[in-house]
């Protein structure tokens, strides 16, 4: 009986222990985005950033990695960011950082049907790690007003590719602009 009582015990100790250790973290990082009067910037949470990245591993001229924020802008539908598309199907692996410096950061004006997308030219986008995110920025006061000239609520985080769970997720906009509201 004894032996019951404790091994009933220990069951029950055991299973609290397990959903102990299951629970899921808060996440300290979240996706943001915000709107200066000369640059926006957007924050992606990236799980396990210091993981080996690998790249060149997909059919040659696929994207494998795709992190975009699509904006309703003034005049059409925009997206910034950063995508890395295998040309040749060579296998490499390394940092994020490694990673970033592999890819290519564009804006890229949507066509209206959403079948394709033309590249701005002209608009510099920066992307870098920081802690666990990846923080994609426009610098071009010029552009901040086209993106952002109507103030949209929200903007569209996603994220494709071979080697990237795919995801859409709508962040709400801060704005930090009121030297930009004072230039109207």
């Amino acid at each position: 009986m004894n032996r019951l009582i404790s091994f009933s015990l220990l069951l029950l100790l055991s299973t609290h222990w397990l959903l102990a250790d299951d629970v899921r973290k808060p996440d300290n990082e979240t996706a943001t985005a915000t709107v200066f009067a000369d640059k926006c910037q957007f924050v992606f949470p990236i799980e396990d950033m210091e993981r080996a990245w690998k790249w060149g591993v997909s059919p040659a001229n696929y994207c494998e990695y795709s992190w975009m924020v699509t904006i309703n802008g003034d005049d059409a539908k925009y997206q910034v960011g950063l995508s890395y598309f295998n040309p040749d199907a060579i296998p490499q692996s390394g940092s994020f950082d490694q990673l970033l410096a592999t890819g290519q950061a564009d804006v890229w004006k949507l066509e209206a049907d959403g079948n394709g997308a033309s590249y701005v030219e002209g608009v510099r986008v920066n992307c870098e790690s920081k802690g666990d995110t990846l923080r994609i920025t426009v610098e071009n006061k010029a552009w901040i007003k086209r993106l952002f000239g109507k103030e949209p609520k929200s903007v569209r985080f996603e994220t494709s590719g071979t080697q990237l769970k795919a995801s859409k997720t709508d962040v709400i906009v801060e704005y930090k602009m009121d030297a930009m509201r004072k230039d109207r």
